[in-house]
């Protein structure tokens, strides 16, 4: 099973589709496998300032501490040298979404 992501980014979880979008544009599509690896292949070529959450201190202290510049450099650190650096959760966040795992849901509300 592959999502199929275009320009408008309901086919696929948001973060994937939104990625997706972004490197389909102007007017392309980008498949994107379901399995893990597949999602973590596609983020691997993204650099870690695309990343949710990670601004300019975030990006710097990994590149000055770890080395790391994409999401392939970051799948390569260990989690605990990640929680060692940046703390158990802003660790853990990092190392999964590097890999296109995201533990937060989408939220709708009625209007």
């Amino acid at each position: 099973m592959c999502f199929r992501v275009d320009s408008s980014p309901v086919t696929a979880p948001a973060r994937f589709a939104k990625r997706g979008s972004k490197d389909a544009k102007p007017n392309g599509q980008s498949l994107i496998g379901s399995d893990r690896e597949s999602i973590a292949m596609f983020m691997a070529g993204h650099r870690v300032g695309d990343l949710p959450g990670v601004g300019y201190a975030t990006k710097s202290k990994l590149k000055d501490e770890l080395n790391v510049e994409t999401c392939a450099d970051l799948q390569a650190v260990n989690i605990g040298r990640l929680q060692e650096s940046f703390g158990n959760k802003l660790g853990t966040k990092l190392s999964n979404l590097s890999r296109g795992v995201e533990r937060n849901d989408l939220k709708f509300e009625q209007a």
